[in-house]
């Protein structure tokens, strides 16, 4: 194989692993990117079903409490075009409880702003689609999570179910990956020697 062939496939490789880097695809098998809290009392908690699920419940009544979802519950997660659309699938829930969605933005440590994305949303409803989290973003801020604060205020047990929580690519972000590979593999074949056997 060429050295010019070489460095390509490289490239690609490169290319593929930071792709898979940005996206984070949670399928709830555990209850790990997400941490809960309260502004006092007992902190809501995130456990895990085993079922493909995670319950997010409220501990606490008479104060604002939910439950956070991180990348890996130790970082925020970056602005970037790798994981620009949010998509939030809840568990179809026979109890009447629901919860609001906020994204919660940062300028490095320092908090940015909070931008409510929906309000009121039960367990039944549709997924929930952010089609640009950049877009919503103050000017400055380079990272971000999501927060689910669960309702009604005054219900300790009150709960919610998730299915799964992704941060995926934008389309366009996609587009420009999968030129390049294109492009990659089409320099490879183009510079590979032809050899013909008698």
């Amino acid at each position: 194989m060429r050295p010019t062939c070489i460095a390509s496939l490289c490239v690609l490789m490169l290319t593929c692993s930071i792709t898979s880097a940005g996206v984070i695809l949670d399928n709830m098998d555990t209850a790990a990117n997400f941490t809960g809290w309260t502004t006092s009392g007992s902190p809501s908690t995130a456990t895990a079903n085993l079922d493909g699920t995670v319950t997010l419940a409220r501990q606490t009544a008479g104060a604002d409490a939910g439950v956070d979802w991180y990348e890996n519950t130790s970082g925020h997660i970056p602005l970037s075009r790798l994981n620009d659309i949010l998509e939030i699938y809840p568990q179809n829930d026979a109890a009447n409880d629901y919860y609001s969605t906020s994204i919660l933005f940062f300028n490095g440590p320092t908090f940015a702003a909070e931008v409510l994305v929906q309000a009121d949303r039960f367990g039944n409803d549709p997924p929930l689609i952010v089609p640009s989290v950049s877009a919503l973003a103050p000017v400055g801020a380079d990272n971000y999570f999501a927060r689910f604060r669960i309702n009604p205020i005054g219900d300790v047990g009150a709960s919610v179910r998730f299915d799964q929580v992704n941060a995926v690519p934008e389309p366009a972000g996609i587009c420009v990956i999968a030129v390049t590979v294109v492009a990659l593999l089409k320099r490879c074949r183009r510079r590979a020697p032809h050899s013909f056997d008698n």
